[in-house]
């Protein structure tokens, strides 16, 4: 939220030297509905927090719902650069729309700040702001908690989207560098109510681990697929399951699951010498 503030607060300072006295607009993409809501609408709350001005020019937010979408993320991103008039766009949290929103960004040369770790080719993110921790500096934390732990293979099981595929990416060369193989990879949708048979055939291949690449509440239906199909072994999750939609669907079959996440999801239980705590 700070890093946020402070690039509007960049924002303001640009635009004052070129127009006095104007008002700075902010178009907001998030999933207010559809499978990443429950991404969605806490951020829409964060948003409410946000003050009215900065730098002494007053904000003007809009905040639509993509609907977990990417076409909608880009027909709203083309409202809000062509019809609106913008100075920035923040979204989404769901990154198949994060990455369709870059290149309306990036067309518009209207800068972006991406509530999800998106990945973007060299040329394409001139435009675009990742506000998370990238999936390489994650993956490098689970693959170090994982050396420590001894395990030496891993099931991975994510979203057929771009969020599934870019960690698949970032986590595979990070692996094999490490000497832990994959055994075996599976895909499911967002929307998808069950993953019995990608559950099955990663149990089979008796990993001493898995990763589930899924976000919000949805990181828990793959979760309690695999417990359910008598997986014994330790289970990871990424930073996009890191709510307590995870705790709240997943129940007792999510105990004991790693969750990377960066320090804002636990303040309290940081040391008084982390620089983050105070923030």
């Amino acid at each position: 939220m700070k890093a946020i503030k402070t690039l509007i607060a960049a924002a303001a300072a640009a635009l004052v030297a070129t127009s006095a006295q104007a008002d700075i607009k902010i178009g907001v993409i998030l999933p207010l509905t559809g499978p990443a809501s429950g991404l969605g609408i806490p951020a829409k709350n964060q948003v409410e927090l946000w003050p009215t001005s900065i730098a002494g020019e007053k904000l003007q937010v809009t905040v639509l719902d993509d609907a977990t979408d990417p076409t909608n993320g880009v027909r709203i991103a083309r409202r809000f650069t062509t019809e609106d008039k913008v100075d920035l766009i923040v979204g989404s949290v769901a990154t198949p729309v994060g990455v369709a929103i870059a290149d309306v960004a990036r067309d518009t040369k209207t800068p972006q700040l991406a509530l999800t770790p998106i990945g973007l080719p060299p040329g394409a993110d001139a435009w675009s702001f990742r506000m998370p921790q990238s999936n390489g500096v994650m993956a490098t934390a689970i693959i170090n908690h994982m050396k420590d732990k001894g395990i030496k293979t891993v099931g991975f099981l994510g979203y057929t989207d771009a969020y599934g595929e870019q960690w698949l990416q970032a986590f595979t060369p990070l692996a094999e560098k490490a000497g832990i193989k994959i055994v075996g990879v599976e895909r499911f949708a967002r929307t998808d109510t069950s993953v019995t048979g990608q559950a099955l055939k990663l149990v089979a291949a008796k990993p001493d681990a898995m990763l589930i690449v899924a976000s919000g509440s949805g990181a828990a239906m793959p979760h309690k697929g695999i417990v359910e199909r008598g997986f014994k072994g330790t289970i990871y999750q990424t930073h996009g399951a890191a709510s307590k939609d995870l705790m709240r669907v997943g129940g007792k079959d999510v105990e004991g699951a790693f969750v990377v996440a960066g320090p804002v999801i636990s303040p309290a239980q940081l040391p008084d010498s982390n620089p983050s705590k105070a923030v």
